[in-house]
């Protein structure tokens, strides 16, 4: 059979991708390298890699990194809505007067009329930002402790659908509620609905298949370790920052691939605050903005040993971040 698209992964771009597609009288067979994994179970399957952001000495004039004394590690998640099911369901704009290359600005550039999709994908997703009555105790008191210091601090936007939502605290864990819109949604949306959209897990796309410029389809292999050939029109790859170049490589298509890789840089401090329970609220839910990079309120496990360390006997209800 020869397929009209095959698409590469079933994170935030694939799945979208797939849910447009698929009610377009096409064929189409979607292809993801991870399994489908239950709701609330995301965090589990997070994948860890550990960096070196250490700089050269004198390259940055001997100053001294607080936060460079701890090993880095990216996170990525490799199954159905990538890493999706265990974001923080976040959905700030990339605004043009944050930094110069940013998505709107890019808008700009290239002369694309991308606004009104824009609002239409929010109003899908249930983009909101999050009332001042769904924040809790910690992030109201980050809010006016900020404000104290000149700070301007706003509701975080969040695709979170708060009538299903009851304020758990477990967005990075995986939603059980449904209420954290996740790119597993539009996957499942398309399984449901059968239209012509076939979707194959646990395969690990290799290639992409093309002759004199032109794609055949795509090559890898399947669970069972058996390599495998799709046949179609046209393939969109779309396994992230970290698959995709990969694979095009791969493929021997080596121009520009992997040019301006961007992770997002976080960094997560914290401190003792007997009974804050910062980590049973919605979290981050407001920011207060510096050029390119914001502060929010974040609850993270491993502040407890750190806190540890300075001669603090802290639960996770006491841990500020």
């Amino acid at each position: 059979m020869i397929y009209d698209v095959i698409i590469v992964g079933t994170g935030a771009g694939g799945a979208t991708v797939a849910h447009e597609l698929s009610n377009k009288k096409l064929n189409i067979l979607v292809l993801e390298k991870g399994a489908d994994y239950p709701d609330g179970t995301a965090a589990s399957h997070i994948k860890n890699t550990a960096l070196n952001l250490r700089l050269p000495d004198g390259d940055h004039d001997n100053e001294e990194y607080e936060f460079l004394k701890h090993a880095p590690e990216l996170m990525n998640i490799e199954g159905v809505g990538g890493t999706t099911p265990a974001s923080l369901a976040n959905a700030c704009y990339a605004c043009t007067s944050c930094y110069k290359n940013s998505a709107t600005a890019q808008f700009k550039v290239h002369d694309m009329e991308l606004f009104e999709e824009l609002l239409d994908a929010s109003k899908n997703l249930k983009v909101g930002s999050l009332p001042a009555e769904r924040m809790g105790q910690a992030t109201r008191r980050i809010v006016e402790e900020g404000e104290k210091l000149g700070y301007f601090m706003e509701p975080m936007p969040k695709f979170i659908d708060l009538e299903k939502c009851d304020s758990c605290g477990l967005c990075i864990m995986g939603c059980t509620k449904g209420a954290k819109w996740d790119a597993s949604h539009f996957i499942n949306q398309i399984i449901e609905n059968n239209n012509n959209t076939e979707v194959i897990t646990n395969f690990t796309v290799l290639k992409v298949l093309h002759n004199n410029g032109i794609v055949d389809g795509v090559e890898g292999i399947d669970n069972n370790g058996k390599t495998i050939s799709y046949k179609a029109r046209k393939v969109i790859v779309a396994a992230g920052a970290l698959n995709t170049p990969k694979i095009l490589i791969d493929s021997g298509i080596v121009k520009h691939v992997g040019d301006g890789l961007f992770t997002d840089l976080f960094i997560t401090v914290g401190g003792y605050l007997k009974d804050i329970k910062l980590n049973k609220e919605i979290p981050m839910g407001v920011k207060s903005e510096f050029g390119p990079y914001f502060l929010s309120p974040h609850f993270s496990n491993q502040l407890i040993p750190l806190i540890e360390e300075k001669g603090y006997n802290p639960r996770p209800e006491d841990v500020i971040g």
